[in-house]
């Protein structure tokens, strides 16, 4: 039980510590999300331009061979299971296990080739910061957080987030003096 515990905590206090070192420099959840998502774009981008856009011919067929693999698998254990005889011809079963595993590779294959040109990692990145585990940790981290000597980076006071957030707060002159 604690060496599950250890499992689970580990991790979890490794990104809140980041987080914690995050939030000191002068970002902000929106700042991450914001990076995040223009480094999934142009990660597709350039992924799409080595690529193309869409699949290939060749993932296109192992996609296919992987349905009809699939197929021939299940028609030979329900022939295999549905035969009248009690005991079933071992061909039946060699050519199920044949088609099983053809099926089996030409799924594996053609999902890392789509994997290649989606990167679904990063996707998968931006939706657990974008959600509420991201959220979450953010907020947890801020609790009782100061910022060390009161210093913003510099990256942190150009973002556009921070630089309109400065302009909205400032207050207007009044226009009688």
């Amino acid at each position: 039980m604690a060496a599950a515990l250890a499992a689970v905590a580990t991790p979890v206090a490794f990104v809140w510590w980041r987080v914690r070192r995050f939030l000191a420099t002068g970002y902000a959840w929106e700042d991450l999300v914001d990076l995040l998502q223009f480094e999934l774009a142009r990660h597709l981008e350039e992924l799409a331009f080595t690529y193309g856009g869409g699949p290939t011919r060749m993932e296109r067929v192992l996609r296919t061979v992987a349905y009809v693999a699939l197929g021939g698998t299940a028609a030979w254990v329900a022939l295999a299971t549905y035969h009248l005889e009690s005991v079933p011809d071992p061909t039946e079963l060699l050519v199920a296990a044949a088609t099983a595993t053809v099926a089996l590779l030409s799924a594996i294959v053609a999902r890392l080739r789509t994997e290649h040109r989606t990167d679904p990692g990063a996707g998968r990145r931006l939706a657990f910061w974008r959600g509420r585990p991201g959220r979450w940790l953010f907020r947890l981290a801020a609790i009782r957080l100061t910022r060390r000597d009161g210093l913003v980076s510099r990256a942190a006071a150009e973002s556009p987030r921070r630089v309109a957030s400065a302009f909205t707060a400032a207050p207007t002159p009044s226009p009688n003096g």
